[in-house]
């Protein structure tokens, strides 16, 4: 088990212990500690996002982590590389809508930035042709 469950299991044997529970809180405790007697848990937190990509507010860093987690796949696990793919797509969608959301005249200052230089290109001869 790794420290976390180990401590997690040991709260919940003392808990169970204890006289201070109900009996309803005692059997959701049990069936915990069953699940994580027979379970692995490996945990990334927002400090591993924060590592890869200093810019990203906290609250950003755990909205990764939730995208991460709602798209998890068990083949493929979670790892630096996982982390780092989801980074970019976060800052990209976030650059993205920056985009859509300048005035027109500010776009072409824009279409020359690395991966946006298409986006922004795009966008601008869109938004020029329906007049917006």
């Amino acid at each position: 088990m790794s420290y976390t469950t180990d401590k997690t299991s040991e709260f919940l044997k003392k808990l169970l212990a204890s006289k201070a529970i109900s009996e309803e809180q005692r059997t959701e405790a049990e069936q915990i500690l069953a699940g994580l007697e027979n379970t692995i848990h490996i945990a990334w937190g927002v400090e591993d996002l924060l590592s890869l990509e200093a810019e990203l507010s906290k609250e950003e860093a755990k909205e990764i982590l939730l995208e991460i987690e709602r798209r998890h796949d068990a083949n493929e696990g979670v790892n630096w590389e996982v982390l780092a793919i989801h980074i970019s797509a976060y800052v990209s969608d976030k650059e993205l809508q920056e985009l859509k959301d300048m005035p027109l005249k500010e776009l072409p200052k824009h279409i020359n930035r690395e991966w946006l230089s298409f986006e922004a290109a795009d966008l601008y001869k869109k938004r020029t042709s329906s007049g917006s």
